[in-house]
């Protein structure tokens, strides 16, 4: 029960953090456009970002 437990938070973690990592890529495709326009912008595409 106990591992169980710690399995759950670790999960949570792994997931906000994922979700933080692609809230972060998001706002790098979106404002560095915005704020800089000619500079040449490193596009990442990951699998999980327009999923």
């Amino acid at each position: 029960m106990q591992n169980m437990h710690i399995l759950c938070i670790r999960v949570f973690i792994y997931a906000t953090l994922l979700c933080l990592c692609n809230f972060v890529f998001y706002l790098c495709e979106f404002l560095v456009p915005l704020l800089y326009p000619n500079t040449p912008t490193l596009h990442i595409h990951l699998p999980t970002l327009h999923s």
